[in-house]
């Protein structure tokens, strides 16, 4: 069964709302009944460290971290959100996975590492 984690900050509305969206969309994507957990953490300064709004890793644990900027507007939270969990969904169904040297392969192809974020097959999903 999914178990969906935050890391311990203040939980402000938006927060709270934002992780009833992972929730929302957990479900929608089919992921509740998987062995698997998203993690959440809200962190501070991250678009202004790394340029974006949050990422999403995954462990091979079963674990799925998203980072989010833990003073991103609250409507924009919500769309990052949803985006960000494509790519929760990509990792736990096997679908988007990295290999030992680094190369992402996508529904089991390698995904050339020279092309742009916006060119990125599992940025269209």
């Amino acid at each position: 069964m999914l178990k969906i984690t935050h890391n311990k900050v203040k939980m402000i509305k938006w927060r709270r709302n934002a992780i009833l969206a992972v929730a929302f969309y957990a479900k929608k994507l089919g992921l509740i009944n998987y062995e698997a957990e998203i993690h959440v953490a809200f962190k501070h300064d991250f678009t202004k460290t790394f340029g974006i709004l949050a990422s999403c890793e995954y462990d091979y644990n079963g674990k799925v971290i998203i980072d989010i900027d833990a003073k991103i507007h609250p409507l924009m939270a919500l769309g990052t959100i949803a985006h960000e969990m494509v790519h929760a969904k990509q990792y736990i169904k096997g679908e988007l996975s990295e290999t030992k040297k680094g190369l992402r392969l996508l529904k089991g192809k390698k995904v050339c590492a020279n092309i742009t974020y916006v060119d990125e097959p599992w940025e269209r999903e």
